[in-house]
């Protein structure tokens, strides 16, 4: 006979002991996972997950401290893990604290382990694109992972237009991440927004350069990092994209670049947790996707602050109580004068 591998709705609530919202929140949070057997039209229940959480006994998970200490991170970094999927949590019956399954936790340790290990040998490493080469490869990520077909003639005359709008991350020589960050028009980038232009197409006389004392509208156009590998190498890759994005806006300051707003989009969860963790506001949207802006000025985020100081330390500009009241561009003599 074949090993039954899942459960009912009836079944799980009478082996858990639970109600019918009490076992929607666990699908919710990833505690239990449900399919949609073909032919079907009831959800069913895995049953390791559900038996997981009925026999759970001392050797069969982690405490939120005993999770941490095995990790090397600290509680919100745990929690990041939880929401990302990547380890499972449940409340015991009768208990008030969330638990975390050792085997999720060990996992990640062991891979945690095996990628630090490696990145000691061969570190990561954060920079523009400069050749087509470098394009192509950012184009076939960018085709892994939201499809559709990039036009690598036409990024290659963007950065002809502009040198600083294409960065990637490389690891043993191999392009493992990048990023798209364009100066844009706000008309542009409204009709971005709403869906009526792709970024895609975006002609080089679309993107600014940039110049001192001048204001421009950042749009990332993208930032995604190499599918199939493990959480821990993609974590990994995007913090290093990521900070190295944060230090290439930096250095825009350091050159008196003054900008204004900086605008994203997206539709994956793990693109959307991270604009959200960067602390960007989210904008109301029209289309499936959600947009999100930082306004430079009115922003106090840490590294926002960090670019502020830099451009006051390039002498061209420290930002007055209403941006909005200056021009798009500067006098040009103003800026010729500037130190």
């Amino acid at each position: 006979m074949e090993e039954k591998t899942y459960y009912t709705a009836k079944e799980v609530l009478q082996k858990l002991g639970i109600t019918h919202s009490a076992l929607r929140n666990k699908v919710n949070t990833g505690q239990i996972r449900s399919i949609i057997p073909p032919g079907k039209r009831q959800a069913v229940y895995l049953k390791e997950d559900v038996d997981r959480l009925r026999h759970a006994d001392e050797g069969e998970y982690y405490t939120a401290k005993e999770a941490q200490e095995v990790l090397g991170m600290t509680y919100s970094a745990l929690r990041n893990q939880v929401e990302a999927k990547t380890i499972r949590s449940f409340i015991p019956k009768g208990k008030r604290q969330a638990v975390y399954v050792k085997e999720d936790v060990d996992q990640l340790a062991r891979e945690l382990k095996i990628f630090m290990a490696t990145k000691k040998r061969n570190p990561t490493t954060f920079m523009k694109a400069t050749t087509r080469e470098e394009v192509f490869e950012t184009t076939k990520l960018s085709d892994a992972i939201f499809g559709g077909h990039i036009d690598v003639d036409r990024q290659m005359r963007w950065l002809q237009k502009n040198p600083d709008l294409i960065y990637i991350a490389k690891n043993e020589g191999k392009v493992v991440g990048y990023a798209i960050i364009l100066p844009l028009s706000h008309e542009k980038i409204e009709k971005l927004l709403r869906e009526e232009e792709l970024v895609v197409d975006a002609e080089p006389e679309e993107i600014g350069d940039f110049k001192k004392g001048e204001i421009v509208h950042l749009y990332m156009g993208a930032i995604g990092v190499i599918p199939g590998v493990t959480i821990a190498e993609k974590r990994a890759y995007g913090a290093k994209l990521v900070s190295g994005l944060i230090k290439a806006i930096i250095d825009l300051g350091r050159r008196g670049v003054i900008i204004k707003t900086i605008t994203a989009r997206s539709t994956k969860p793990d693109g959307i947790r991270l604009l959200r963790g960067l602390g960007f506001t989210e904008l109301l949207s029209t289309t499936e996707k959600k947009n999100f802006m930082i306004d430079i000025e009115k922003s106090g985020i840490k590294e926002i602050m960090q670019y502020k100081q830099a451009l006051r330390e390039s002498g061209v500009f420290s930002f007055p109580e209403e941006l909005n009241d200056l021009p798009e561009i500067l006098p040009r003599e103003e800026t010729e004068a500037t130190p």
